[in-house]
């Protein structure tokens, strides 16, 4: 494997505690996810929003059929968002809850197309 450093480029810096990263809306912006809510960046690494949302202790997150997906890092349910929300204080609805069950989202939910029906994995 050969390394190139010319490769890699510094996006953004100064966040605190980033958990999740996506591009959104075809790329036109950048969401993050931090211990006290979503910072949403343009394509620069520039601010936008820093409360794109207040939702906070949210993780990784993935875009499809027109929604946000988001792991909630507290009780491991899966909140969804109005990717056409540009912010600030976009609001999240829980379309995933983990409450009386074993399985929560702990580590990676990836937004996968499948034939008549969203398929969301959650690992």
């Amino acid at each position: 494997m050969r390394w190139c450093s010319s490769d890699v480029r510094v996006f953004a810096i100064g966040l605190k505690w980033p958990l999740g990263i996506a591009a959104v809306n075809g790329g036109e912006r950048v969401l993050i996810t931090l211990d006290e809510g979503i910072t949403s960046l343009r394509p620069d690494g520039s601010l936008w929003h820093k409360d794109w949302s207040s939702r906070g202790d949210t993780g990784f997150l993935t875009e499809g059929e027109g929604r946000i997906f988001a792991v909630s890092g507290g009780d491991g349910g899966v909140v969804s968002f109005d990717p056409s929300c540009d912010g600030p204080n976009c609001t999240g609805s829980r379309v995933w809850n983990s409450t009386g069950s074993n399985i929560k989202t702990v580590g990676a939910i990836a937004y996968i197309p499948h034939p008549a029906e969203l398929a969301v994995l959650l690992l």
